[in-house]
């Protein structure tokens, strides 16, 4: 069986390819099905965009904890207010 690169030639060429090979139209259609079947299982094997989805009934929440930062007062007086961190929903 011949190897299909899909980018670099054309349906004509290959159907031309297997002609030449004495493969009737049925069979090349099924050769072409298969080798594109594979190709297609071949990419979902990488590692790549798919992979990196997250699904599910996951709930995702973001938190801002600002980063905080030595200050200095007078002895006796209060500190500074700090707003209170809520989680957003």
């Amino acid at each position: 069986m011949s190897i299909f690169v899909p980018n670099k030639v054309y349906l004509r060429g290959i159907l031309l390819h297997y002609f030449i090979q004495k493969k009737s139209a049925a069979e090349a259609h099924r050769i072409l099905g298969y080798d594109s079947r594979e190709l297609l299982l071949q990419r979902q094997k990488r590692k790549g965009f798919l992979h990196r989805i997250v699904t599910g009934d996951e709930k995702w929440i973001h938190y801002d904890n600002p980063k905080r930062r030595k200050s200095w007062g007078k002895p006796g007086h209060a500190s500074r207010k700090t707003a209170a961190i809520r989680a957003k929903t």
